[in-house]
This record gives structure tokens, C-alpha cells and sequence, in this order.
């Protein structure tokens, strides 16, 4: 347009000066046969130095994003401070006597796990996130005592709030149902845990798929679910629920070997598991075979003293009372008792239990006084745990 310019004042005077603009254009330099607006000049000088600028926009981009960053640590450090302060107050509150006349020493697990449960409710200075895992942290506690009465109200708040947060096939709501499952079959509520653990099983198929761990670990729980179920209707002749539980076990433990290895300890559970639907579907000689191998592994994947070897000793015994093998039951009860008073404590219901089945054992082997006197001992702790406290 500036060669075809009727004002010749407005072209240009030579060729000469047509060729200089070419040549400006082509090194990304303003031209003369335009008006050099800022615009223009900013974008010819963005295509001279595009590295210059680039390296110029990101150093821009980190300070702003440094700033912002700085912004934000300093409101969350803040936060985790005004948190970190609300837990120590929390903590301390709950390790102090209630009573100021009686000592601290005397204060029961149970006790100080029941002030830390009210506590969390009332300080609302804590994340709700945070005050989760503290009811679940809580409620593990209580379940591990023995006390799943207690357990159940923490775990289920825990269950509603990553319900709320996270929604229904979440892992950490799967895993909030599956330990209030565990929390109802323990104390007894066998319908809530079944229909919960129904529910958790088709959930983790869907999510995680049918040989997850956590899969695995599901169809194990709701196996001992419909086994309990299906013992409870033995006497009835209704055994739909045993041959749920059998089914579900036997496709269970071959995914679990394949999974995990043969002697992974969630392996061994079930095993265990199996052998016990096993001795209560009647076939008693699978069953021993079966524990006794539970056993040996256990002995040496978990060691002597570990809770799952405990309960492998404990079932072994029932099958060689079946086997009418009582020497070498009361023998393994005997082992169970010592170990479960170490392990365990002294009135820990597994204990209890122990002590019960030794005193029948010694009663079958003719040795009356030692079974009375546990007897008598058990009596004692059951009285006294029926007791009010004061």
C-alpha cells in the first residue's frame, strides 16, 4: 500500500528504501510502512527474542506462584499450629484424673479412652479429618480391648463422615464399614454386620476388582458372617448359611495363595477360617488336617506369642477333642492359657474363654481340683466384672 500511494511524498523516495523495510520485516523489526503503535513494536520485539521473553514470562510465573505459595504455607502453618496446640490440650486433658482423689495410676485403658471420646466431641478446635481419625484410632483401641460395645458409636461417626466427605465407594468409607462390621459381629449384632459386609464385598468387586487384597479380605470377613449365621441355625437343620460361607471360603483361599503367597499371614486366616467352617460342617478330619498346618505356619510366619497363633493352638484343640485326642488338646490348652495371659491380659474375653475349655479339658482327664479351681477363678473375674465401678 505505501508503494501504491497516489502522495508521492508517501511512498518510498527508492527501491532502496522498499528493500531496507523487506529486510526490517524479515529480522522481526518495525517497519516504516505502518504506524508504530506500542503494540506493534512490543510484538516484533516478542519475535526478536522470544527465548529473552519466554525465560523473562517464567520467572514472572514462579515469583507470582512463590508468592501465592508463601500465602498459603503461612495460613496453613498457622492452621496446623492453632491444631497442634487444640491436640496437645486435647491429649493432656484426657491423661489427667477425672477424680483429683484417685490416683493417676489407677485410672483404667477404658476410662481415659472414654474421656478422649467426649473430649473430641466437645473441641471443636480440631478437623473434622483429624477428629476422624481419632474415633478411629479409638475405636481400633476399644475393639483390640475387647470392648466393641464401645467401639461401634466412634466407628460409625467415622463411617458418616467419609460417607459425607468422600462418598460410598471410597476406600477409607470401605474401610470405615468394614471395621464397624467386624465392631457388630463382635458384639453379637450378626445381621447388621452380615448385611454390612454384603454390602462391602459387591463395593470393593466393583472398585477395586475381584482379586484386590482388600476383595479378598472382604469375602473373608463375610464368610465368617454367613458362618456365624449358619451355626446359629445348626440345630434348626437349616445349614444354607455354612454352605454360603464354605463356598465363599474355598473360592477365597486359592485367590489369597495366588494374590499373597502361601504363607502370608492374611493366607493362613483363611485357612483357619475354612477349617473352622470345615469342623462345623462335620467334615472334622479336613479340619485338623487343615489346622495343623494353620499351626506350624503361623508358628513361623507370626511367632509363638502372636494373637492368630494363639487362636491356632485354641482351634486345634477343639479338633483333637473331637478326635478324642485329649491329652494332646489339654495339653494345647494349658499352652493357650499361659500365652493368653501374657499376651492378652488376665480377663480379656479370650482368656476367659481359655480358661473355661482347660477347666473341661482337666475335668475329662479326671483331674477335678485343677478344674475346679479354674472354675472358681473364672467365676471370681466375671463377678467382678459385673461389678459397678465406682
Amino acid at each position: 500500500m505505501k508503494c501504491l500511494e497516489k502522495d508521492r511524498q508517501r511512498r518510498y523516495d527508492t527501491a532502496n528504501g522498499l528493500a531496507a523495510d523487506l529486510k526490517r520485516h524479515l529480522n522481526n523489526e518495525p517497519v516504516v510502512a505502518r504506524p508504530p503503535s506500542t503494540a506493534y513494536r512490543f510484538q516484533k520485539a516478542w519475535r526478536r527474542n522470544k527465548v529473552t521473553f519466554a525465560a523473562a514470562a517464567l520467572i514472572f510465573a514462579v515469583l507470582v506462584a512463590a508468592t501465592g505459595i508463601s500465602a498459603w504455607q503461612a495460613v496453613l502453618a498457622k492452621q496446623r499450629l492453632n491444631e497442634s496446640e487444640a491436640i496437645s490440650e486435647f491429649l493432656t486433658e484426657i491423661l489427667q484424673s477425672p477424680d483429683p482423689a484417685r490416683a493417676g495410676r489407677s485410672i483404667t485403658v477404658a476410662e481415659t479412652l472414654g474421656a478422649a471420646a467426649k473430649k473430641l466431641e466437645s473441641n471443636m478446635a480440631i478437623r473434622p479429618s483429624r477428629r476422624a481419625g481419632f474415633q478411629a484410632a479409638l475405636g481400633k483401641t476399644y475393639y483390640a480391648l475387647g470392648l466393641p460395645l464401645q467401639a461401634i458409636p466412634l466407628q460409625a461417626k467415622v463411617r458418616d463422615y467419609h460417607l459425607a466427605t468422600s462418598g460410598l465407594e471410597h476406600p477409607d468409607t470401605l474401610a470405615a464399614m468394614s471395621s464397624l462390621a467386624n465392631s457388630y459381629g463382635y458384639a453379637g449384632r450378626r445381621d447388621e454386620a452380615l448385611k454390612m459386609r454384603e454390602e462391602v464385598l459387591a463395593l470393593r468387586r466393583k472398585v477395586s476388582g475381584p482379586e484386590h487384597p482388600d476383595t479378598l479380605m472382604a469375602m473373608n470377613k463375610l464368610a465368617l458372617s454367613y458362618f456365624d449365621a449358619g451355626r446359629s441355625n445348626l440345630q434348626s437343620g437349616n445349614s444354607v448359611r455354612l454352605d454360603e460361607a464354605l463356598k465363599l471360603q474355598e473360592e477365597a483361599l486359592p485367590l489369597r495363595r495366588k494374590v499373597s503367597g502361601p504363607e502370608h499371614p492374611e493366607t493362613l486366616g483363611v485357612m483357619n477360617n475354612l477349617a473352622t467352617s470345615y469342623f462345623c460342617a462335620g467334615r472334622r478330619d479336613e479340619a485338623l488336617k487343615l489346622r495343623e498346618k494353620v499351626l506350624t505356619l503361623s508358628r513361623k510366619v507370626n511367632g509363638p506369642e502372636h494373637p492368630r497363633t494363639i487362636e491356632a493352638m485354641h482351634n486345634l484343640a477343639f479338633s483333637y477333642v473331637a478326635a478324642d485326642r485329649q491329652d494332646e488338646a489339654l495339653k494345647l490348652r494349658e499352652e493357650v492359657l499361659t500365652l493368653s495371659r501374657k499376651v492378652n491380659g488376665p480377663e480379656h474375653p479370650m482368656t476367659l474363654g481359655a480358661m473355661g475349655y482347660l477347666a473341661m479339658s482337666y475335668d475329662i482327664a479326671d483331674r477335678k481340683e485343677d478344674a475346679k479351681g479354674l472354675g472358681d477363678e473364672l467365676a471370681r473375674i466375671k463377678a467382678r466384672s459385673a461389678e459397678p465401678k465406682p
